[in-house]
């Protein structure tokens, strides 16, 4: 399956996207101009582990459409990690900065909002610690 991006016009500008992820995840996404999105993430039939990250400018609010995910994060306060399962038709906002990891469940279907608080030239951040401790699990 091949990756592709197009744009829709409508006054502003809209990026459509088709990805499929090393995991074997499938992500369908609509971005828009200020860099707020929307994805949709079906997990492969054998499920798994995104990468462990965190965000400086912008949540991230998960909703369990089909299957269930665990969310992994980091406590700073606790200064461990912490894991919490995410059921069908639950939701979970993860606020900036962070940091945390997703597994999800074989099949499942996922809907991700990105909601941009300031301009962000990078995405996301790598938290090399939280997927070594979800890897090993």
């Amino acid at each position: 399956m091949s990756d592709w991006d197009f744009k829709i016009f409508t006054g502003t500008e809209v990026v459509w996207s088709f990805k499929e992820m090393p995991n074997g995840e499938t992500r369908i996404s609509a971005r828009s101009p200020d860099g707020t999105r929307r994805i949709t993430t079906i997990a492969s039939g054998k499920g798994g582990w995104q990468v462990g990250h965190f965000h400086k400018g912008m949540s991230e609010e998960y909703t369990v459409q089909k299957g269930f995910m665990v969310l992994a994060y980091l406590c700073p306060f606790k200064k461990r990690e912490t894991w919490r399962p995410v059921l069908k038709g639950d939701k979970v906002l993860i606020p900036p900065p962070e940091p945390h990891n997703v597994w999800l469940s074989p099949g499942g279907i996922f809907l991700l909002n990105h909601v941009v608080y300031k301009d962000e030239t990078h995405p996301y951040f790598l938290t090399c610690i939280l997927s070594k401790l979800c890897f090993r699990s």
